[in-house]
């Protein structure tokens, strides 16, 4: 393979032809002649070997040659068909690539984009401040759309799969976000006084009573209830597709839950049946009212028509009411905070704990909610000191130091 020196006006350059037996029928057929570039015959010579290589695997020139942008919008196309994941997780994924991606190696092509590129990508999302998880999701989805580029043969390795060569981080122990509060037992009885009376008062007594998720209350059936037996059944929940503004599809979709472990009985107070018995009599009269405008969407809580109620707008509504109540403008989440916290609190095991909120693992209900228990490090001091204590006998001596004790004899020493 020869090595040409050339200019193109003051600046001189160095290139080099593919051979012709690594020629496309193509180029050969049209004259085309390949060709990499460089400024050094070192260079040259490391490009034209790197492009033999890629030739000799099969390797689609033409996807190769596509630039990221361009290869992510194909794929992203295709996933959302062929994917086989569900419209919320499709949205997730574009947003990253979108946002997190393709902004910052967007124009390379794929199959220039090395492990350089990656470490470099990765370190300007940590200079942007973006926490650990939205990185490892943006990274996630990166290898996953270069993963398939493997598969098409655009490129021969994933450089988004080389381990980094940096010291391992240590991952962060999941905990609330900023914004999560849970409620003590007062501030409960405090929101339970606030809410009687309001239309949403069943959903608010359930989320408190149960631990559920906004979007299994709101996906919730009334063939997933069981009044006279207190137990509900987690069969069904709500997800936002992220759908833009004009585009086509439903805001909304219903779906199973995504573990086996969230989809769980949950029973539930008396107080919150007999809350859930008058509230079926309710819509019963709101369906009345609404005549044929009434939609049979067999939900439990549902809007003056029948139909879902969007998560956005409940979580409105309820900031509103507490705000009106002279209360702090709680989340939804912060509900479901508060059923773990007092259920810890109050000394349930936390596998029982992790079965009600539906947690794909203990480790990860207490990693999240350990931290926010008061007191407990003094709770387990306070019982070794007791555990401790050497048990005295009724002449008032240590068991442990009366013949026979529990205590073992260690020989004297001698002098040699």
């Amino acid at each position: 393979m020869k090595i040409m020196k050339t200019k193109r006006g003051k600046i001189a350059y160095y290139c080099a032809n593919i051979p012709t037996q690594y020629q496309t029928p193509e180029e050969i057929t049209q004259k085309k002649r390949p060709r990499v570039m460089g400024k050094t015959r070192a260079e040259v010579q490391e490009k034209a070997q790197e492009e033999i290589d890629r030739r000799k695997k099969g390797i689609d020139l033409a996807g190769s040659a596509m630039t990221v942008e361009k290869f992510f919008a194909w794929w992203l196309d295709h996933y959302k068909t062929e994917g086989g994941v569900t419209a919320r997780t499709w949205g997730d994924y574009r947003y990253h690539a979108e946002k997190n991606v393709l902004p910052y190696v967007g124009a390379v092509p794929l199959g220039d984009l090395g492990t350089g590129h990656i470490d470099d990508w990765r370190k300007k999302l940590r200079d942007r401040g973006l926490g650990d998880r939205t990185i490892e999701y943006a990274e996630a989805v990166f290898k996953r759309g270069l993963q398939y580029a493997v598969e098409r043969n655009f490129i021969d390795r994933n450089p988004a799969s080389a381990k980094v060569r940096v010291a391992k981080r240590k991952r962060k122990t999941r905990q609330l976000d900023a914004k999560a509060k849970f409620l003590t037992s007062e501030e409960v009885g405090a929101l339970l006084n606030a809410i009687q009376g309001d239309r949403f008062e069943p959903l608010y007594r359930l989320a408190l009573d149960t631990g559920m998720r906004p979007g299994e209350l709101t996906g919730l059936r009334w063939i997933d209830i069981d009044l006279d037996g207190m137990v509900l059944n987690v069969r069904q929940v709500v997800a936002k597709t992220r759908r833009r503004k004009g585009e086509p599809g439903p805001r909304h979709q219903f779906r199973t839950p995504k573990t086996e472990l969230s989809k769980r009985p949950i029973d539930f107070a008396p107080e919150t049946a007999e809350a859930l018995r008058q509230h079926q009599h309710h819509q019963e009269e709101l369906k009345l009212l609404a005549g044929p405008e009434w939609k049979n969407s067999g939900l439990v809580f549902t809007t003056g028509k029948g139909t879902l109620v969007d998560e956005d707008n409940l979580l409105g509504y309820f900031q509103t009411l507490c705000e009106a109540k002279g209360l702090p403008r709680y989340r939804l989440y912060d509900l479901r905070h508060t059923t773990a916290t007092l259920l810890l609190a109050e000394g349930h095991q936390i596998k029982d704990v992790q079965a009600r909120l539906g947690h794909s693992t203990a480790k990860l209900t207490l990693d999240t909610y350990a931290h926010v228990l008061p007191g407990s490090g003094r709770k387990l001091a306070d019982t070794m000191s007791r555990l401790l204590k050497p048990k005295k006998s009724e002449e008032g001596e240590p068991e442990s130091l009366k013949e026979g004790g529990n205590v073992v004899a260690m020989p004297s020493r001698k002098a040699s």
